[in-house]
């Protein structure tokens, strides 16, 4: 099927039979969801089991009932399956859109799926009108998917009409322009996959819904040219730049860029998790963004192999971050969105309206120092300066080798921050204040197949400890944090500071 070979759990393979080339189609993913979605179905599975049990002539409490859930969660998702399967009568659609519309719909591991449309109304249940003949003329349909089907359908009567619904995790709105008066929708014989009435459905899915006028004004570029091919849909998600509440930006990077995030204050962290969850050992780059700082100008780089690529973000304070050079973006004064797509590939494709000059021309200071390095091992540079810090905040990132001090976040006396090293703000420490004459001590241990890594800090004006596993930093000048990120080297890193380093603690 698609040139993959396909395998099977033995122990689901003696629950059911070999399935079909039709349902495997139908239960075929048209994208990777994320992470959060197998939690989702393991959590239902779960509550439903439990739910049948109550009604068992042994009655058992929930606690009971829960543990013995946990061993019947696979078959229960195939129960499910071959259920809905054996029940489906989904079929291909063709609507007249100048005519009223109803959508039945089908319940698949308690997510709700339109199974079918047309202009007479149903007799079932979940039979529900979706357009009514007295609208306006449609010119624009929004179609709501995930990685499974259909999950909406909203017409709407201008191109400048949009669905009204709140984004979604897992959900993706495609924009199709209705070009004549009827609308094809293909099935996959269990609920509807995709509209196919026109040359014009795009290949971009939105995490936000889209107007063809936005649409048009975008420019897009080809970031990595090697995974567009891949892929059977672009999923474009919207980065906030420069809107008033947005506090930071955060890159997540796996031997290319992942994915780019805006944080704003009071935020759910968990995207972490998944990011962490899909990309293993993942390096996290992070831009504080200080009160009337603002992005200016952002720069990308490609090239045939992936560590050739990156992007640079700039600010109106001098400040660049690397996330590793054509101007793409030249941003205008207030907020606006750039658009990247979102696949465990990685980004592949930006989308922009504010288009930069190709013309121009970048400089970026050099790094005062360097790491001397044996083997293959990739760094990540960083700095900041240390004169006027009052507030130091440790990231402290926990694998399952060891426990490292990733990096640090300093709040100077302006208000303004910087930080070095890698941050993650689900992994951020107590915040310590600095105090006059006081003194930035860094402790270093030794990891045979990771090397040097930072373990912790101490602010005071002495330190007893003679170890040379300390590295000691005085509130003036500037900081360089060497860091480098990989399945043998996460953690590892190297301080400098007017050409001292840090502790080595074994001969290179």
């Amino acid at each position: 099927m698609h040139g993959r070979i396909l395998g099977y759990h033995a122990g689901c393979l003696a629950l059911t039979a070999l399935p079909s080339g039709a349902f495997l189609r139908a239960t075929e993913y048209s994208f990777e969801p994320d992470v959060s979605e197998e939690e989702r179905r393991r959590v239902w599975a779960l509550s439903l089991l439990a739910d049948r049990m109550s009604n068992m002539h042994l009655r058992l409490p929930m606690e009971l009932r829960l543990l013995v859930a946990q061993n019947l969660v696979r078959e229960c998702a195939i129960a499910a399956s071959q259920q809905a399967w054996d029940a489906r009568w989904s079929r291909d659609c063709d609507v007249d859109i100048s005519l009223e519309i109803w959508a039945d719909c089908v319940y698949i591991e308690g997510l709700q799926y339109i199974s079918y449309v047309s202009n007479q109304a149903s007799q079932t249940s979940t039979a529900r009108r979706i357009r009514s003949a007295e609208s306006p003329p449609a010119t624009v349909l929004h179609v709501l998917e995930d990685h499974l089907g259909i999950r909406e359908l909203v017409f709407g009567a201008t191109q400048e009409s949009r669905p009204s619904m709140r984004p979604a995790r897992g959900l993706w709105w495609r924009t199709v322009p209705l070009v004549s008066g009827r609308v094809k929708i293909e099935s996959d014989g269990l609920k509807l996959r995709r509209v196919v009435s026109t040359a014009a459905v795009s290949t971009k899915l939105w995490r936000l819904p889209m107007t063809e006028p936005e649409f048009r004004d975008l420019t897009f570029f080809n970031h990595d040219p090697n995974s567009g091919p891949k892929l059977n849909a672009f999923r474009m998600v919207p980065l906030d730049l420069n809107a008033p509440d947005v506090v930071g930006y955060s890159a997540c990077w796996s031997g290319k860029l992942m994915m780019l995030h805006a944080h704003k204050a009071g935020e759910n962290l968990s995207f972490y998790k998944d990011l962490l969850a899909a990309y293993g050992r993942a390096v996290w780059i992070y831009l504080p963004m200080s009160s009337g700082e603002r992005i200016l100008e952002i720069w990308g780089r490609r090239g045939r192999l992936d560590g050739h690529m990156g992007l640079l973000m700039r600010t109106n304070k001098a400040r660049q971050t690397v996330i590793a050079w054509t101007q793409l973006c030249a941003l205008p004064e207030g907020p606006s969105r750039l658009f990247l797509s979102h696949s465990r590939l990685g980004v592949h494709l930006l989308g922009t309206k504010d288009v930069g000059n190709p013309n121009a021309t970048l400089s970026m200071p050099s790094p005062m120092s360097c790491p001397k390095t044996h083997g293959i091992v990739e760094y990540f540079y960083s700095a900041a300066s240390l004169e006027d810090v009052v507030e130091v905040t440790p990231c402290e990132i926990k694998l399952a080798t060891h426990s490292h001090m990733s990096g640090l976040i300093f709040q100077y006396a302006n208000g303004e921050r910087a930080c070095v090293g890698e941050i993650r703000l689900d992994c951020l420490g107590e915040p310590l204040l600095v105090q006059p004459k006081s003194r930035l001590h860094l402790a270093f241990k030794r990891d045979r197949s990771v090397g040097p890594y930072a373990t912790r800090l101490w602010l005071d004006n002495t330190l007893d400890d003679g170890s040379p596993e300390w590295f000691s930093l005085p509130w003036t000048g500037v900081i360089e944090w060497w860091f480098s990120y990989g399945r043998y080297s996460h953690g590892h890193c190297k301080v400098y500071y007017q050409g001292r380093e840090s502790p080595l603690l074994f001969n290179m």
